[in-house]
């Protein structure tokens, strides 16, 4: 063979060589783009559900898909003037982790590069100087050699740092490796976004179906597990409870000792719980206990005296023993029941206030047909809102010793299928249903424009008008501004106006209370405690509150001719109230016997039907006023 003929043959060799080496080449680079792609698909179809284990999967896709040894998350802290390691995966597990937290005081040009670029893409971490500040720390002890840094954001703000690192000595990173990593953190930033977002959901569905102090489930969260229980035909008993005892425990010892009070309530009432018997507090200081399959009165009731039992044992508390009771009222719905969630809460809550006797009652299924009265009620109310039902009438207040009408107390009236109904018979499902501070406000200005109609066609009159606050109306935040201002508009002087309020309507926010009739009080508003001596802490109430005049329930005015207890009760107050330089009104004066009783025990102000009814404006004239003034000498 000649000499071209060896070379011709060594350029062949050459040639098939190359084209060998690059065919290779060809097939690795397509080999890694198909890697890249599938690690892209991998991380698209990441499971959020778990934070920490969507984490590492997308840690580990990016370790392998890359190539390297090394990938760490980092979050800023401290207002970004540090980072805290927050995950790590490495190829071998014995190699040291290294520093869990880098602060910019020794890094600073790192941390200005990781707030500014998009990527810090280090080929060599030990001469690049975004990197190099690592050397002696982190670079050296852990043999870092490159280092690829992609900044995290959530919610538009840098939140941290991916970092990952190539052990041994320079690496050149290429273009596919940036765009991989900065995808991958676009997914670990989406998957803190929904961590957060599910965080927020959970806290807002706990506060929303959970009570905040006791954990248990709320009266939403209770209406639909009774609503699916029902809706699938499947027979329970509800056990509704609640201690008398809450009221005046709060009144006296403060709303946080009465709310750790009834933590421990809770706890003990737990004990009867289990997943299906589903325990709720539904209001302050009332539980619900969920039955399922119990269909049988008897068997329901086994289980009042169980809860009641529950509380047998005093509770212990700041050095205290308090010992209390539960009321317990109970209702049952049948398999195949036409009978919904609101219905059987109904029923039980209606059981319950009948239970104040005996301790434990349960709802006859026969009065379900007034359970659907109260319903329709309530329906008619909200009608009669909108139509204009409600009017206010008017009882007169009479002074004996001046004989002439001082006061007229101004007495809501509902039109409703031709009858004219007092609160009496809808005032319950009003406060339930959580219309009685709309109607309230109607009996506002009823009141106001009545008196002024009665001053315009009487204006030798000089009484005052008295008007009643009911509990939730006493504790609506917008209720002093309404009056004030219905007040200034109606151009009547504040001194010509009483606010009558129940001892029961004061129980509860007492520091609302307080504030609210403080205020009043001070525009020259006169406040009546009204049914004085049926309450809990009548002398209390006397010394908190702005009291001006106390009106005598009419149950001792009625009993005075009967039970000389009363009768010295009413003599009590009248003592009472000479000594605090406060009116007294006795109210329920139905016969001349009563009348001449009051006179003598020195009462000097009068209301009740011996006089006159409540009645429409209108019914009042000089002639009509002038005869029930010439009672008096009957």
């Amino acid at each position: 063979m000649g000499g071209s003929a060896v070379l011709l043959a060594a350029a062949l060799v050459l040639i098939e060589t190359r084209r060998r080496r690059e065919l290779r080449s060809h097939r690795q680079e397509m080999d890694r783009i198909q890697r890249y792609r599938q690690a892209f698909i991998d991380v698209l179809r990441a499971d959020f559900t778990e934070l920490d284990a969507v984490l590492q999967r997308l840690l580990r896709c990016l370790l392998e898909t890359i190539a390297v040894e090394r990938v760490s998350l980092w979050l800023f802290a401290d207002g970004r003037e540090t980072i805290v390691r927050r995950a790590l995966v490495q190829r071998r597990p014995e190699q040291p982790a290294g520093p869990s937290r880098l602060d910019r005081t020794t890094h600073p040009r790192y941390f200005d590069a990781v707030g500014q670029e998009f990527v810090v893409a280090a080929d060599d971490a030990h001469v690049d100087l975004r990197t190099a500040e690592f050397e002696r720390d982190y670079l050296k002890p852990l043999n870092i050699g490159a280092m690829l840094d992609v900044p995290i954001r959530t919610f538009g703000k840098h939140a941290g740092l991916l970092c990952v690192e190539h052990l041994g000595g320079p690496r050149k990173w290429t273009r596919e490796d940036q765009t991989f990593a900065a995808a991958v953190a676009t997914q670990i930033a989406f998957a803190f976004e929904r961590a957060e977002h599910f965080e927020a959901r959970d806290a807002l569905v706990k506060r929303t179906l959970r009570d905040a102090d006791t954990g248990l489930p709320n009266l939403v969260m209770l209406r639909d597990h009774l609503g699916e229980m029902l809706g699938q035909g499947l027979g329970c008993a509800l056990v509704a409870a609640s201690s008398p005892q809450a009221r005046l425990i709060e009144a006296t010892r403060g709303p946080a000792f009465c709310d750790a009070l009834m933590r421990r309530v809770a706890e003990r009432l737990s004990l009867l719980a289990t997943q299906d018997r589903v325990l709720a507090r539904t209001a302050r200081s009332e539980f619900a206990l969920v039955l399922p399959g119990e269909s049988q009165l008897r068997a329901v009731e086994g289980w009042a005296l169980r809860i009641r039992n529950a509380l047998a044992e005093p509770f212990d508390i700041d050095g205290e023993r308090f010992r209390l009771t539960l009321n317990v009222g109970y209702s049952v719905a049948n398999p195949g029941d036409r009978v919904d969630a609101d219905r059987l809460l109904n029923e039980a809550s209606s059981a319950l206030r009948d239970a104040e006797i005996e301790g434990h009652h349960a709802f006859d299924p026969s009065e379900r047909g007034r359970a659907q009265r109260r319903l329709e009620i309530e329906q008619s109310l909200r009608g009669a809102l909108d139509e204009g039902g409600f009017e206010s009438w008017l009882q007169p207040l009479i002074d004996i010793k001046e004989r002439r009408i001082v006061a007229f107390e101004s007495l809501l009236r509902w039109r409703h299928g031709g009858e004219v109904l007092s609160p009496a018979r809808f005032i319950d499902e009003a406060i339930g249903s959580g219309l009685i501070v709309p109607i309230g406000r109607i009996a506002l200005n009823a009141a106001i424009e009545n008196y002024l109609r009665l001053c315009a066609r009487l204006p030798r009159l000089d009484a005052r008008l008295a008007i009643n606050l009911s509990a939730p109306e006493l504790m609506n935040v917008d209720l002093e501004r309404h009056f004030i201002n219905l007040i200034d508009r109606s151009g009547v002087a504040p001194e010509r106006i009483i606010i009558e309020v129940t001892e029961t309507a004061l129980v509860g926010d007492l520091d609302r209370a307080q504030r609210t009739l403080d205020h009043l009080r001070a525009s020259g508003i006169s406040i009546c405690l009204d049914d004085f001596g049926t309450g809990f802490s009548s002398l209390t109430w006397l010394k908190r509150f702005p009291i001006t005049e106390i009106k005598i329930e009419s149950s001792f005015v009625r009993g005075m001719g009967n039970d000389p207890r009363d009768e010295a009760i009413v003599e009590a107050v009248v003592a009472l109230a000479r000594k605090l330089g406060q009116q007294v009104v006795a109210e329920g004066v139905e016969n001349v016997e009563q009348l001449r009783r009051l006179q003598q025990l020195g009462v000097r102000y009068v209301q009740g039907y011996y006089f006159s009814p409540p009645a429409a404006a209108e019914s009042f004239a000089d002639e009509s006023i002038a005869a029930m003034l010439a009672l008096l000498d009957a």
